[in-house]
């Protein structure tokens, strides 16, 4: 057996979409609420508590990340604006930095959607 080692940034971004996708597929199958909105606000508190860190996964800092040019724009236009986002604590693990999360949805996590087969089917 391999020695443990941390989860790469791509597993923890695999197992964060994943647990997502089976928030989705429960809301959608559940016997429990009949109403479109009341599934809605059960998946919205789902995602909260997967977010949270109670839902098997730990807790998601989410972090404002404006674009450089923000400030002075909406200083410019007498808008209040985001401050900078704050370095990353070392030993963080930011795992979508380098991706879209929305992009990588239907690229093989969304459960009702049938796609291509992708790399990560590939292993």
């Amino acid at each position: 057996m391999d020695e443990p080692r941390a989860w790469t940034k791509e597993e923890v971004r695999d197992r964060f979409l994943h647990m997502l996708a089976g928030q989705v597929r429960f809301w959608a199958t559940c016997k429990g609420p009949e109403s479109v909105s009341d599934r809605l606000e059960g998946l919205a508190f789902s995602f909260l508590n997967l977010l949270d860190g109670t839902a098997g996964f730990p807790a998601v800092d989410l972090i404002a990340g404006p674009h450089e040019t923000d400030k002075a724009f909406h200083e410019a236009e007498g808008e209040n604006y985001f401050p900078p986002a704050p370095e990353y604590p070392e030993g963080t693990v930011v795992f979508n930095d380098d991706v879209y999360m929305h992009d990588l949805w239907y690229q093989g996590y969304a459960p009702f959607t049938r796609v291509p087969k992708t790399e990560r089917d590939n292993g």
